[in-house]
């Protein structure tokens, strides 16, 4: 059968649909919130106004219950809440911040924006999170903070994480944007973190177009990020910062992603289900094409899956990974990555220190291979068109 790349027909003749974020029970909600106006609760003052309105305070709500946190602040996006955490950490200028490489580079820039320096360290293979093995080395008496990321869906290795941490002083801050749900030794990560949060962003588990929440069981730091976000100068004058003046910013949560949020978190272990039957079912049967491996979830976490990531082998396949993502994509699976952010590489960070990425180098040469399974409705059709689109490249005589 001709490769769709060679203008045979395609596996996946139409555009895969997109994964439904809001339901039909959801609208009644958002109707009257739209009737009644009150599209943002937020006043830049002190008083009821000043942590913003109803659904905002419910979502915070649900979080600290859910999260068994003690606090929970919502932002307009994760970025903001991520510059918010380094922020209010208040460390000297210049102090440095062991980060991974492998990630969205919001993850980088809040580091880079509170007025410290990134120190990246390299990934593990398997997980494709900060190698536990290589922090250590990396510390320095300039370090103040490691912050980690839960990439894929997968937690990062916490308790370890936490021992390192405790051993030279140092805070540790959570990235899980794509983890909303995924766990470590039965715990989330706010259990061994200082701070950590979530993404709401258009693609990710919990979808509201943007938003964001920082967890913490930290008072003090909690009510820097609650000044930070609504304008805090005016609004909460009593709240400072020791190595700097605190000056907030508008990084306020509407009460519409408010609202959309609270309905998906009330249903969030079925919106994550969804993605693990997927993977299952892409797991058992990529796994017998030659050359691709897919890393087995440790037994002690939990996995979300917002991405399926995976090892390819030119030499075992008989044919690049290149040639490979270019059949797949011409075959109608728009879902696949080929490459992830080597954020040490992009002008903009180049300065800092990242001595051995031989990992993140490697993987993002010749060997990643991942699918995007958050943002599609992957029903059996779909998947057994996937699947189908594999079979005619690996069956094709080269």
């Amino acid at each position: 059968m001709e490769l769709a790349y060679f203008g045979g027909e395609r596996s996946i003749p139409q555009k895969p649909t997109s994964f439904e974020w809001i339901i039909q029970s959801d609208w009644d909600d958002i109707f009257e919130l739209l009737r009644s106006q009150q599209l943002s609760g937020f006043l830049a003052q002190s008083g009821e106004s000043y942590l913003g309105g109803q659904r905002v305070r419910l979502l915070e709500q649900k979080f600290v219950l859910g999260q068994n946190s003690r606090f929970a602040v919502s932002f307009n996006s994760w970025t903001s809440g991520l510059e918010a955490i380094f922020v209010s950490l208040d460390f000297e200028k210049g102090s440095e911040v062991i980060v991974t490489p492998w990630t969205m580079s919001a993850t980088v820039a809040a580091i880079v924006l509170a007025g410290y320096e990134p120190v990246f360290c390299d990934i593990d293979t398997d997980t494709f999170n900060l190698d536990i093995n290589k922090v250590s080395s990396l510390i320095t008496s300039k370090t103040r903070a490691v912050c980690a990321v839960d990439i894929f869906g997968l937690p990062a290795n916490w308790p370890a994480l936490r021992k390192i941490a405790d051993e030279h002083g140092l805070k540790l801050i959570a990235d899980s944007a794509q983890a909303p749900s995924a766990r470590i030794d039965g715990q989330l990560p706010v259990y061994y973190v200082d701070a950590g949060g979530y993404s709401f962003n258009r693609h990710k588990h919990l979808q509201t177009g943007e938003g964001g929440i920082v967890v913490t069981n930290d008072k003090i730091l909690s009510e820097r990020l609650q000044a930070l976000r609504n304008h805090g100068e005016v609004s909460a004058p009593n709240v400072t910062l020791k190595n700097s003046v605190l000056i907030g910013h508008n990084w306020r949560l509407g009460e519409i992603e408010a609202a959309i949020a609270v309905k998906q978190l009330d249903r969030l272990e079925l919106l994550i289900s969804s993605r693990r039957v997927t993977a299952s079912k892409f797991i058992a049967e990529l796994s017998r094409f030659p050359g691709i491996s897919i890393p087995l979830t440790p037994k002690s976490s939990t996995h979300d899956y917002y991405i399926l990531g995976m090892h390819f082998d030119a030499k075992a396949a008989g044919f690049s990974r290149d040639f490979l993502i270019e059949a797949l994509q011409a075959e109608g699976v728009d879902f696949v990555i080929g490459q992830y952010c080597q954020l040490h590489r992009l002008p903009a960070y180049r300065k800092y220190r990242a001595e051995d990425m031989s990992v993140t180098d490697r993987l993002n040469r010749e060997q990643f291979l991942g699918l995007y399974l958050c943002g599609y409705n992957f029903d059996d059709a779909l998947i057994n068109q996937t699947i189908a689109a594999f079979e005619k490249i690996w069956k094709y005589e080269k």
